[in-house]
């Protein structure tokens, strides 16, 4: 049922986590991020996550979808094999 986890997503998760380190690391007692961000910004980055997940989304439903309709598939014809 589960499939295998490739190695990106441990390299993904790996350089999330450097990355949130340096960012703690070097952001206390800064104050060069003291003005708020730009609502053009804002809405620009949250556009490109949702569409990131978007697309992650459809992929996975495409994905699931086939593997379940060629399962289905594949015990029909078994079926139809073991009724002749």
């Amino acid at each position: 049922m589960f499939m295998r986890v490739g190695p990106f997503l441990f390299i993904g998760h790996l350089i999330i986590a450097m990355e949130s380190l340096i960012l703690y690391k070097f952001s206390r007692g800064t104050k060069d991020f003291s003005e708020p961000f730009p609502t053009w910004v804002k809405y620009s980055w949250a556009v490109i996550i949702i569409g990131i997940i978007a697309i992650t989304i459809v992929l996975f439903v495409k994905r699931t979808t086939h593997k379940i309709t060629d399962e289905i598939e594949k015990r029909k014809i078994e079926k139809e094999i073991k009724s002749n």
